[in-house]
């Protein structure tokens, strides 16, 4: 990672899964990606670093044909780059997995203090049912 890079995933576009099912094909998964994200060929290569110039990518277009593939090392650049994961989605549907986020630090410590709330409402709940029982 170069010095300059933030490790920060950008905010990414959302696609509804049964569009996800009707892509026939990672390649096809590939530039429906570009095509969301409204780039031009141009923007995906020379300085962003997917492929070298546009002739090369306009060729993958063509898959099957002795044409170059995808650079599968730079996919996470590219899933950034277009700021959409439908091919990690497509991916994991073509095998039968569903995707779910990571929790954040944040999230694994809102949700064991919600863990902790709902325990002890539950334990005072209890300690006030057995107060009024004996006070009858």
């Amino acid at each position: 990672m170069n010095q300059f890079e933030l490790p920060i995933k950008p905010d990414m576009h959302q696609v509804d899964i049964k569009t996800i099912r009707g892509i026939p094909s990672m390649t096809r998964a590939i530039f429906l990606s570009q095509e969301l994200a409204g780039l031009e060929d141009k923007e995906i290569c020379g300085p962003t670093g997917i492929v070298s110039d546009a002739a090369t990518w306009s060729k993958m277009r063509l898959p099957g044909r002795g044409q170059p593939n995808f650079p599968h090392d730079k996919l996470l650049k590219y899933m950034d780059l277009t700021q959409t994961e439908i091919i990690l989605f497509w991916l994991a549907d073509q095998r039968g997995y569903y995707l779910t986020p990571k929790e954040t630090e944040l999230e694994i410590q809102l949700r064991h203090e919600r863990e902790a709330s709902v325990k002890l409402q539950s334990e005072n709940a209890l300690l006030r049912s057995l107060l009024v029982g004996r006070g009858s």
